[in-house]
């Protein structure tokens, strides 16, 4: 995987912000190109090593799967002994009710691996056994200090990040590239072409729901199983 320079975004973008200095809009492109990222969850890698359990020990340094230049951004599947362990979804609130229900025995009870800062995975709750190997898919964005975003990215959405650049720029008030109606057209651009790459990229939980009879009465409710 190559990386392409954000200045190769600048004709896309410099017809509607000429007045803009190059800085400038360089800058808002990479800010589109984390957004677009972000929010899309499009830039996936599956079936990674992530770590190997160790007992008591919650969080883990998965800094050597994550590219160079990216930032991780979401956890979208973890395996654990062949079976499928739970994940904690970006933003996502556990719904499940406390004790064992939804969760998957991997060698821990009630397992459930999500995001522990820029570089690490944590398990809860701890494992209570060491060496089993977890795997699984994560996304990521451009990091901070990245000068591009990689060849599959630009080829695809190029013109899409870009809208979203002008977007930005032209939202700035009191700036002679100032344009709201312009900046209205782009932004609607971009969240359609983030809604479509988050679509073809899959849906970011594939657990479906389980009916189940409460313990006192009839009723019944839905969870994921």
């Amino acid at each position: 995987m190559s990386t392409v320079d954000y200045s190769l975004f600048l004709p896309d973008v410099n017809l509607s912000t000429t007045a803009c200095p190059e800085f400038e809009r360089i800058n808002q492109i990479r800010n589109a190109a984390q957004d677009f990222c972000r929010r899309s969850f499009m830039w996936r890698v599956r079936e990674l090593a992530l770590f190997t359990t160790v007992a008591g020990q919650e969080s883990y340094d998965i800094t050597a799967v994550i590219p160079a230049d990216a930032q991780l951004v979401g956890v979208h599947s973890a395996w654990a002994n062949g079976r499928e362990v739970d994940v904690e979804e970006p933003g996502e609130v556990d719904d499940y009710a406390p004790g064992t229900q939804g969760r998957v025995d991997c060698g821990w009870p009630r397992c459930v691996i999500g995001i522990d800062g820029p570089g690490a995975l944590r398990a809860t709750p701890a494992p209570d056994s060491g060496g089993i190997a977890i795997t699984g898919t994560l996304s990521f964005a451009p990091s901070d200090a990245a000068t591009g975003v990689p060849d599959f990215i630009f080829n695809r959405w190029r013109r899409e990040i870009a809208s979203g650049a002008i977007e930005i720029l032209c939202a700035q008030e009191g700036k002679p590239w100032s344009n709201p109606g312009l900046a209205a057209f782009h932004k609607n651009k971009f969240d359609a072409a983030v809604m479509l790459a988050g679509s073809r990229a899959g849906p970011v939980r594939r657990k479906g729901l389980r009916v189940q009879m409460q313990d006192a009465g009839p009723a019944w409710y839905c969870r994921r199983s």
